[in-house]
């Protein structure tokens, strides 16, 4: 009767550790930032998505900031869509993508990035303008179509 009260305690706490780490990944990616870039580029060049739980900023800049003053736009996000952006991108494949795609802004293709913050951890990818792989299109998707409004 001990060995099967044990074996099942032991078999609970296994499970719950397992569920509590899933969670603990999800829960500490503190921000999620988007940005594109052109090198050979006049006006605003470089534009940036950066969430968090509570908020959303839209940055774009330009090299002439005296002709094109910095954009900035800040806008509250609802815990369901932040929900949302931390479920749309798996940390475990994002971890294993290199920390440059292919070639970005050669010949001023131009270059796109997505960066994830969790607590002090901060991870980078940066990969051919409107080529995403896989792994992040979700994500690229979703910031790109908050960056729109």
């Amino acid at each position: 009767m001990k060995t099967a009260f044990v074996l099942l305690a032991l078999s609970a706490i296994t499970l719950f550790s397992c569920q509590t780490s899933q969670k603990t990944v999800e829960t500490t990616i503190t921000q999620i930032s988007r940005g594109t870039s052109f090198g050979h580029c006049i006006g605003y060049c470089t534009h940036e998505t950066t969430a968090t739980a509570q908020t959303l900023v839209h940055r774009s800049a330009s090299r002439d900031e005296k002709a094109n003053p910095e954009k900035l736009v800040k806008e509250n996000l609802s815990a369901g869509e932040w929900k949302k952006l931390v479920n749309a991108v798996s940390i475990a494949e994002f971890e294993k993508l290199p920390e440059t795609i292919g070639c970005p802004d050669c010949a001023d293709g131009g270059a796109e990035w997505i960066e994830i913050q969790q607590g002090s951890k901060v991870q980078r990818v940066t990969f051919e303008f409107g080529r995403s792989p896989e792994a992040l299109t979700k994500i690229v998707d979703l910031l790109k179509a908050k960056q729109k409004k």
